[in-house]
């Protein structure tokens, strides 16, 4: 009786070991230049003033690298980064104990597979406005605002990027090297530092506009 409680004992053990895990945190800061990214506020650029409405997207597939390897895969890591909601922008997943890495990779928008397995709920309800239909799949990111030099009604600005479907994708993987002490930044300012908006201030549907513009989001992301 001992010793089968013994064995007992060390089978518990080991499985507590691999079970223990650490919760990390990712947080996104959005800004414009210097300023954090207020709702409604204006902000200058080198090319116009600008004031944001809307600004969300899809954080994805997030995986842990060490020496260019990736060495853990975040399982079913779906976030909507939320600059309405201010707890999205602080992303929570859970590591095995003991895991160090020293990059982070992650696709900005919602891959193949996913839109294909059709309507999902949690994070990728079509309830959190950021799906079109079964064809166009989801949208990875919604930017919206006005700007004073933009010639659509109103003066506002509507960027829908998604598109999933042979050269039209517009995800894009990101790959990060981690940096001790640096804050995780989308910068806005640099993104429309690019963007001419008296000529191109609306993309609504998947094509070449959409995945140019998911580029330019993509190399707007970057540690500081």
């Amino acid at each position: 009786m001992k010793q089968l409680f013994f064995v007992f004992f060390l089978i518990l053990n080991c499985f507590n070991s691999f079970s223990q895990t650490n919760t990390q945190h990712l947080n996104f800061h959005l800004k414009f230049g210097e300023e954090d990214i207020k709702l409604h506020k204006w902000y200058k650029g080198e090319k116009d003033t600008i004031q944001f409405r809307t600004i969300k997207f899809y954080i994805s597939n997030l995986k842990l690298k060490k020496d260019n390897s990736v060495i853990y895969s975040i399982p079913n890591s779906y976030y909507l980064i939320d600059l309405e909601d201010s707890n999205s922008q602080r992303m929570s997943f859970n590591t095995p104990e003991g895991l160090i890495y020293s990059e982070i990779e992650f696709n900005l928008g919602i891959d193949s597979a996913t839109n294909n397995a059709g309507v999902l709920g949690g994070t990728l309800d079509p309830t959190n406005g950021m799906y079109w239909t079964w064809k166009s799949g989801y949208i990875n990111a919604k930017i919206e605002g006005v700007s004073k030099q933009c010639t659509a009604r109103k003066n506002q600005f509507q960027f829908h990027i998604g598109g999933y479907q042979n050269s039209f994708k517009s995800i894009k993987n990101i790959t990060l090297e981690l940096k001790p002490n640096q804050q995780l930044i989308v910068d806005f300012k640099a993104l429309f530092s690019e963007l001419d908006l008296i000529t191109t201030h609306t993309i609504m549907s998947p094509g070449k506009n959409a995945v140019d513009f998911a580029e330019l989001v993509s190399t707007s992301i970057y540690f500081k």
